[in-house]
């Protein structure tokens, strides 16, 4: 006698979003999930990196990683983050995940409880909406334009929350460099405003920015909210360097 999953399956399941309008059609290149020229890629160059690597750390990988991560990947994003965006991190506060992605999953699993509000941009990518509906998270999509996420609108939907419902959001979500889908860049005034929100209502702010190293020219990118806050406590921190490799 066959199983029937369909019967099997969990009862708590994400509200279907429709993937890219590109995934369904045959077109050569998708730019949303990154799946671009494959030529590309260095292959030559990658093999001989992973063999360089077996030969030296092979044994490694028969064992159990560290529960933070392997720890010279740690310190070269700890060494990046001060190069690239002039962030002061320790190793001990990089935790090495499964892309942004597996940041995001993280964050939510020790944060975030069904029924728990979170804030976030007016538009967001399809990926993090499934795993914050997933987890039974509670939505409000906070107003934006061109530049980003409006300080204004969250102020007022936070108010609104604690005046109307008694409700504190646990977090404020937001993807301030080069934002998907949008392609906005949140200028550093309203980083400033934004972290004096996150101050005053005691919200965390939640910034990934997994697109800051596709800047391939002009302005330089106004900095982390990260340094912005009196404690960096304030903020967590995503970014990636493949589909593979993240942290927070």
């Amino acid at each position: 006698m066959a199983l029937d999953f369909d019967k099997l399956r969990s009862t708590v399941l994400p509200d279907d979003i429709d993937m890219p309008m590109a995934l369904k059609e045959d077109v050569e290149y998708v730019f949303s999930v990154t799946n671009t020229d494959p030529d590309a890629m260095e292959i030559k160059g990658f093999a001989e990196a992973t063999a360089r690597v077996l030969e030296r750390d092979g044994r490694e990988l028969g064992t159990y990683p560290p529960p933070m991560g392997h720890e010279g990947l740690r310190q070269f994003i700890c060494d990046q983050l001060k190069a690239n965006r002039g962030l002061d991190v320790s190793l001990d506060n990089v935790f090495l995940t499964s892309g942004a992605g597996g940041a995001c999953q993280t964050i939510l699993d020790a944060f975030v409880a069904p029924g728990d509000v979170v804030m976030m941009d007016e538009y967001c990518y399809h990926g993090s909406l499934n795993m914050f509906l997933k987890k039974g998270a509670r939505l409000i999509h906070v107003e934006m334009d061109n530049s980003g996420m409006i300080p204004d609108a969250l102020e007022r939907e936070i108010k609104n929350l604690l005046s109307d419902e008694g409700v504190h959001p646990k977090m404020i979500y937001t993807i301030p460099v080069y934002h998907n889908p949008t392609g906005a860049t949140l200028s550093l005034e309203r980083r400033n405003k934004l972290v004096d929100i996150s101050n005053r209502y005691q919200i965390p702010i939640v910034e990934n920015e997994s697109y800051a190293d596709f800047r391939l020219d002009g302005p330089l990118l106004p900095p982390s909210m990260m340094p912005l806050l009196d404690s960096q406590e304030g903020v967590m921190y995503i970014s990636s360097f493949t589909k593979l490799m993240g942290w927070v």
